[in-house]
């Protein structure tokens, strides 16, 4: 296991292509003088290099059926939910068309039976 030591955060960050033009000179000129910093960076490049493999790997590889199958599910929930919130849509807009209906009728209804009286 590796043992981060005071200034190996430039050492990561070197190794991960993360230092500006300045920054990655310095380190640089560092590792060409310290023998540790140089192992330590080596390692740390190492392991940025087999993490970076094993990335590919993962995303190359096929999941898994258990977690196929759980994808399915979640896709067809997530549709029926899509279909669910359409059909409330609809008949909200519906109900509110037949109340808005239902006020004119009324209304118009309430004022034709007025003026009949008069």
């Amino acid at each position: 296991m590796l043992s981060l030591h005071h200034n190996d955060d430039e050492l990561l960050a070197l190794a991960d292509h993360q230092l500006d033009d300045e920054a990655m000179r310095v380190a640089l000129e560092r590792l060409a003088t310290d023998n540790d910093a140089a192992s330590r960076y080596a390692d740390y490049t190492a392991q940025a290099e087999a993490l970076a493999a094993l990335r590919d790997e993962l995303c190359l590889a096929p999941p898994p059926p258990a977690l196929s199958a759980l994808a399915d599910e979640l896709e067809a929930t997530v549709q029926r939910q899509d279909q669910v919130r359409m059909a409330m849509a609809v008949g909200g807009a519906m109900a509110l068309m037949a109340a808005i209906g239902y006020a004119t009728w009324s209304s118009t209804s309430q004022d034709g039976t007025q003026q009949q009286s008069h």
